[in-house]
């Protein structure tokens, strides 16, 4: 009796064992079937992140091209009707002028003016040029109702505000300057350049 009984222990122990044996072996069949490959999804993620590295790369070129960009511009005459800018390009690319404005304060003094179509506002690289246009309403008639106790020859602020384009994106770029206002003429003299 003890040798069937050996016997049949080791039988359950073989048995066991043997449905390990085949557990294992048709549980990794199992997960290896039902578990997807990521191998396919790691290599587009790394794609994204490479992507969206380059993104990062360019828009930093981008900002720093901007900031560095050499354009200036200067207010030489305002007088109701005929204003008159002289924009320098200092630089080695083309710029486009899409508008130009006037602001005191953040608020503008008249609609920003664009060029007519016989007016070719592109200023070459390394060159300057004097961009002519006539404000509406009038800079001078819109101090003159938001600030109506300024005397003539007062000196204040104002801000010049052009957008350009250059490599084709826009550009808006301002710059402060000193006028003198003369109501009764509709006029405001640059100080200085």
């Amino acid at each position: 009796m003890t040798f069937a009984y050996i016997l049949e222990g080791m039988g359950t122990v073989l048995l066991a064992f043997g449905s390990a044996i085949v557990g294992a072996i048709l549980g990794a069949y199992l997960q290896e079937r039902w578990t997807p490959d990521p191998s396919a999804e790691i290599a587009a993620l790394r794609q994204q992140v490479a992507a969206f590295q380059q993104r990062i790369e360019t828009m930093e070129q981008e900002r720093a091209d901007s900031e560095n960009f050499a354009l200036t511009m200067s207010l030489q005459q305002a007088v109701a009707g005929n204003y008159i800018m002289v924009v320098k390009n200092d630089s080695d690319e083309e710029v486009a002028v899409e508008f130009v404005n006037l602001t005191r304060d953040d608020v503008e003094l008249s609609r920003a003016s664009k060029p007519t179509p016989t007016d070719d506002w592109r200023i070459a690289p390394r060159t300057g040029k004097q961009i002519y246009w006539a404000p509406q309403p009038d800079p001078t008639a819109t101090l003159m109702m938001t600030e109506p106790n300024l005397g003539s020859g007062t000196v204040i602020a104002i801000q010049q505000v052009l957008v350009c384009r250059i490599r084709g994106k826009p550009k808006a770029l301002r710059r402060t300057q000193l006028v003198t206002v003369d109501y009764l003429n509709h006029q405001m003299t640059p100080i200085c350049p």
